[in-house]
């Protein structure tokens, strides 16, 4: 479970370590996160933004276009203690 939140520019995230972030690009042609553990880049494809995830309390987006941001409420780790 988690949420969207629609974006634009240069942005920050507040987040936690192990926190599954994806990202949707909608017309960016730059797009680079720091403190995610996989590189991004302005993506052709929906899917090939998500699963990534969120390596400290925030994250940054740095982009020339809007995006959306998906974040789970809770650590894939947490999920996994919770719903089993």
């Amino acid at each position: 479970y988690g949420y969207f939140v629609s974006a634009q520019g240069n942005c920050r995230f507040a987040s936690f370590k192990g926190q599954q972030v994806s990202f949707f690009n909608i017309d960016c042609s730059k797009f680079e996160s720091k403190g995610t553990k996989w590189k991004t880049h302005a993506y052709k494809y929906w899917w090939q933004g998500t699963l990534n995830e969120a390596l400290d309390d925030e994250f940054e987006i740095k982009s020339d276009g809007s995006f959306l941001v998906f974040r789970t409420y809770l650590s894939k780790n947490m999920e996994n203690k919770i719903f089993k």
